[in-house]
């Protein structure tokens, strides 16, 4: 299970109208990640997300992100 404390978190690249963006670094391989951290309102919200996650984890196109994992930080956070 990845936890938080697995990513070394530099302050946010940016921000849109449900989240913001931050590069983050892998601590056991030294990667470098984008990470979006969302705040889910309703539960409409986090199926929306966690649909969107879960087809850019099963599409694999050079146009698209590729997809590492989901964290759920808080009651009302997913990263």
């Amino acid at each position: 299970m990845l936890k938080n404390s697995d990513y070394r978190v530099v302050p946010a690249l940016g921000h849109g109208s449900f989240g913001s963006a931050h590069l983050v670094t892998e601590i056991t391989s030294g990667k470098q990640l984008v990470w979006i951290r969302m705040t889910i309102v309703s539960k409409e919200d986090r199926r929306m997300a966690l649909s969107e996650a879960e087809i850019l984890r099963i599409n694999k196109n050079q146009f698209l992100v590729q997809y590492k994992n989901h964290l759920k930080m808080k009651v009302n956070s997913i990263f």
